[in-house]
């Protein structure tokens, strides 16, 4: 019997190696689910106050505060400088912030910009308005369809909403004519405002 546990013992022994070594490491496991939306950051500290506006007003040859300077640019072609300024409305009006450019020379506006006006009615009656897939007339500047000549223009105000529409007339200088151009246009519509003199402004301007 004895004989026979140290045959056994023997065969185990015989029967067990040494470790082998490690293995490869295996691939990476699959994506995991995305964690839970954190908590939202506190709010920033407030940023630096921006720079101060034109220290510079505009006047014309009375006194009259016209508003505040924008800018001096020459003027191709009429040897002239013109000056751009923020202003009152209907020139000088009671409603604020009106582009408006006059030429320094002799005080004829180069704003509002002249435009033709569109009319879905064959005979340019009814509403009017400007294309703004041709140019985009933001709300705070006139439009007219004559040019500035030192007679009476017609202004018109501009709103920011635009439609479609399918022009069929168009007025350009005072004359009604029918639409140039085809299909629908994006338009805005334009209101009339009156009626401008040509030399509007007194010069000469002052600027201080």
């Amino acid at each position: 019997m004895r004989q026979l546990l140290i045959s056994a013992l023997v065969a185990l022994a015989a029967c067990t190696g040494s470790k082998g070594p490690q293995g490869p490491q295996g691939n990476p496991g699959p994506k995991g689910d995305p964690g839970p939306k954190g908590d939202p950051g506190t709010t920033g500290s407030q940023g630096p106050q921006g720079p101060a506006g034109s220290p510079y007003n505009v006047y014309d040859s009375t006194g009259r505060t016209l508003g505040t300077l924008l800018g001096l640019a020459p003027q191709l072609g009429v040897g002239t400088m013109t000056v751009t300024w923020l202003g009152g409305g209907a020139f000088g009006g009671a409603a604020a912030n009106f582009i408006y450019s006059a030429r320094m020379s002799d005080g004829l506006p180069v704003y509002p910009v002249v435009s033709r006006l569109l009319f879905a009615t064959a005979d340019c009656s009814g509403q009017a308005y400007v294309d703004v897939n041709e140019n985009y007339y933001p709300s705070n500047m006139y439009v007219t369809d004559v040019a500035f000549n030192g007679t009476g223009s017609p202004y018109y105000s501009v709103t920011t909403a635009t439609s479609m529409a399918t022009p069929a007339s168009q007025q350009v200088n005072g004359a009604c004519g029918s639409f140039v151009g085809a299909g629908t246009r994006q338009v805005a519509a334009a209101t009339n405002l009156g009626t401008l003199p040509g030399t509007f402004f007194s010069v000469p301007f002052s600027i201080h």
